[in-house]
């Protein structure tokens, strides 16, 4: 407090100089207040003097304080590199690890790309885990839509023939909260039959691997494995009414790549370019007719019978029938629901299949692992979905295969407001840093699960209990290597280590609310396809080398399992 501490320091001094002022008991009033006024006359020049020094001193106080505070909130540092026209677009290709860590050296733990002529925000540890938590600064959706926009590519190739709206925020999403509701971890029994007859089938159908004892075949793993999934997912999403129909399951393999597509088009070109482009050469209306011609039929008959019921088969169109109505009071039409289950084929199928091709590279080239996990299988009294999803040997190679092939960058926010980020670092004057409202945030997870500073319990060994009766420890292998057994042995509090569990050391899936509701679906089907498939064949690598080959990217924004082919033997 300057003003008042200053002030009364000035009327002590004054009031006790030359003593002719300083009352006593034998003083009247009369007499003090007439010394007083007389005094503040004498000396009125000081008390101005006096005023004025503390006015100005506090001011300059002030001014410090404002100035100090606007200095250590500053922009985003733009790092260096930036190329005319293209910015970061050439690094990002070639080497989008180096860029993020040059990023964190040069800026920080927040630092800001050019992706063409665009600004993108880069955040890396803990800050991920701020977004992630703060949805009413950070919209998924929006950011998601500014590099993949989705919606406007459904709606250019249809809407011709189906008016597609834009998704309302006071409507329940039809994916989200169908899948949310249903297909929780206690609800995924009754998958189970599905799964295994849509895998058999699949592999009925494809002949590559209709292979004799012993006979030996090279296999493109991508064409081999999206089928497998794509019939497994159709059957467990449509029914098995439609499920089976072949022209369905193909369509699926198709349309998330065409989607992809003519998403980045239009994410690269300008609208009216963009347009023509995907209208003439990757239209989806061939893909968008099939399930309308499938679906519709099928959901029309549900809904003429009051929607979802115990005469129904459980699947994500029947579930979806019974979401509440939208907030203007109208139930949701057998269109508007089968362009739902394109959006949760979309999302889920060439995931699915990407996993279980990373799981399929490691056990590959790890012969031992293999059959340590086949030991684990031959346990069982029968081989379900169910119970193979409690194999934990099984379950640590996905959470590794989560962690270690998580993409570079990814879970993409759009800012609704100024943004004010302060990174908690060892030093304390670290700035804070102001990220601008309605930009483009970005995610480096891949970084933060290699980062020790961030995955604390994941990269330390006290966690860690006996192997055997010799008292020998396992001790986990650097964030930075692929350790198929890192939570194997953990002591696993409330299920904390498995692979659907979400929390700070794993973000592959999000975190909050906002987390993905079908990870448990997708890690079941995982998990059981894997297992079928070393149960049935010997797979191995083409490649006369133990070095696994390096995965593919596309600046950074995907991670896809190398395209190399792998033989497979049939054993039984």
């Amino acid at each position: 407090m300057l003003f008042p501490s200053a002030l009364a320091n000035t009327f002590s001094s004054l009031w006790s100089q030359d003593g002719d002022i300083v009352p006593t008991s034998s003083t009247s009033s009369i007499r003090q207040k007439e010394a007083f006024i007389t005094c503040i006359r004498k000396r009125r020049h000081l008390l101005v003097a006096a005023a004025i020094f503390v006015i100005v001193s506090s001011l300059y106080k002030l001014r410090k304080r404002i100035s100090q505070k606007q200095r250590r909130t500053e922009k985003v540092k733009l790092i260096s590199g930036t190329l005319p026209c293209v910015g970061h677009l050439l690094e990002l290709y070639n080497e989008p690890d180096t860029l993020i860590n040059r990023g964190k050296h040069e800026a920080g733990p927040i630092f800001c790309i050019k992706v063409g002529n665009m600004d993108v925000y880069v955040l890396t540890g803990s800050l991920i885990q701020e977004m992630l938590h703060s949805p009413r600064r950070f919209n998924g959706y929006a950011g998601f839509q500014i590099i993949m926009p989705i919606e406007r590519a459904l709606k250019i190739s249809y809407e011709h023939k189906f008016k597609i709206s834009p998704p309302n925020p006071r409507d329940k999403d039809p994916v989200g909260y169908t899948v949310r509701e249903n297909f929780k971890p206690y609800n995924l029994g009754v998958f189970s039959t599905r799964i295994q007859q849509g895998l058999d089938h699949a592999l009925d159908d494809l002949q590559e691997l209709d292979l004799k004892p012993r006979e030996k075949k090279i296999i493109n793993l991508k064409d081999t494995v999206s089928w497998i999934v794509s019939q497994v997912s159709c059957l467990c999403l449509a029914g098995t009414h439609v499920g089976f129909n072949k022209e369905l399951v193909y369509t699926m393999t198709r349309l998330a790549p065409k989607i992809s597509k003519a998403a980045l088009i239009l994410s690269f070109f300008p609208n009216w370019i963009a347009e023509r482009i995907i209208r003439r050469c990757i239209s989806l209306e061939k893909e968008l007719d099939v399930i309308m011609d499938l679906l519709v039929p099928e959901l029309e008959k549900m809904q003429q019978t009051g929607g979802y019921n115990q005469q129904h088969e459980q699947s994500f169109i029947s579930m979806a029938l019974n979401i509440p109505p939208k907030s203007n009071g109208e139930s949701r039409t057998p269109k508007e629901i089968a362009i739902a289950f394109t959006k949760v084929a979309l999302g889920s199928i060439d995931t699915t299949r990407d996993i279980v091709i990373f799981i399929l590279y490691e056990l590959a080239y790890n012969p031992a692992l293999v059959q340590e996990l086949r030991t684990e299988i031959k346990k069982l009294d029968e081989r379900t979905p169910e119970k193979v999803n409690d194999i934990r040997l099984l379950d640590s190679i996905l959470r590794e295969v989560l962690r270690f092939k998580a993409i570079s960058l990814t879970l993409l926010h759009k800012t609704t407001q100024d943004v004010t980020l302060a990174p908690s670092t060892s030093s304390s004057s670290y700035e804070k840093k102001i990220i601008p409202r309605n930009s483009l945030v970005i995610a480096a997870i891949n970084d933060a699960h290699t980062d020790p500073t961030v995955m604390t319990e994941t990269s330390s060994s006290h966690r860690m209990t006996s192997i055997d009766s010799n008292g020998f420890t396992y001790t986990p292998l650097q964030l930075n290597q692929f350790d198929p057994y890192r939570y194997m042995h953990t002591t696993d509090d409330n299920n904390k280590w498995e692979s659907t569990s979400i929390g700070p050391e794993l973000l592959t899936f999000g975190l909050s609310a906002h987390a993905c509701p079908g990870r448990y679906f997708a890690a079941f089907q995982v998990k059981y396809i894997v297992a079928e498939l070393i149960m049935r064949y010997n797979i191995s690598s083409t490649i006369n080398s133990d070095k696994r080959p390096k995965d593919r990217q596309f600046l950074g924004l995907t991670r896809t399992p190398p395209d190399i082919p792998l033989v497979f033997e049939r054993f039984n």
